[in-house]
């Protein structure tokens, strides 16, 4: 996982001469639904975090964005019950499924489902540079994005949606 050096500052504590390395729980959760109920308030629960705090925290975080999207979390745990959280993006295949929306779902010989749908590129790059502007803040080198609208590409085409120019 990447973070920034800025935010790797907040993960370390140093007390009495010894450096406190958080443990790392990766969870998702939709957008604006995080609840005490399970699976998150017992998953919370075993490590004594307050979830309901916990809860009100990650909502008000991602209430800039779209209701029940899938966000990965990254949690990172002290020994002193104390946390830290960020937001991740979420996977390109959600990015997939809301240029598409559709219903257009086939099932194949083997047992996979196939969306059978075509996307055009302009699609794809802006997918791209939604996901990276979101992981990096920054300008993205060219090569870099290139490289990233082939991953795309693929698990587009790993879906059954051809990309048209």
């Amino acid at each position: 996982m990447y973070t920034p050096s800025s935010q790797l500052l907040k993960l370390v504590k140093i007390s009495k001469n010894k450096i406190e390395i958080p443990k790392l729980i990766k969870i998702e959760i939709p957008a604006m639904s995080a609840t005490i109920t399970p699976p998150l308030g017992p998953l919370l629960g075993q490590y004594g975090l307050n979830t309901m705090e916990f809860c009100k925290e990650f909502n008000e975080e991602t209430k800039f964005i779209e209701k029940d999207t899938i966000v990965p979390v990254f949690l990172f745990l002290f020994k002193d019950k104390t946390y830290y959280f960020s937001l991740g993006t979420p996977g390109v295949a959600y990015f997939i499924r809301k240029v598409i929306e559709s219903n257009e779902i086939t099932k194949s010989p083997t047992g996979y489902y196939f969306i059978k749908k075509n996307v055009f590129l302009k699609f794809v790059y802006n997918i791209a540079l939604a996901k990276l502007l979101l992981l990096n803040n920054k300008p993205v080198p060219t090569l870099f994005l290139k490289n990233y609208i082939y991953s795309i590409i693929g698990t587009a085409r790993s879906f059954g949606i051809k990309i048209v120019i």
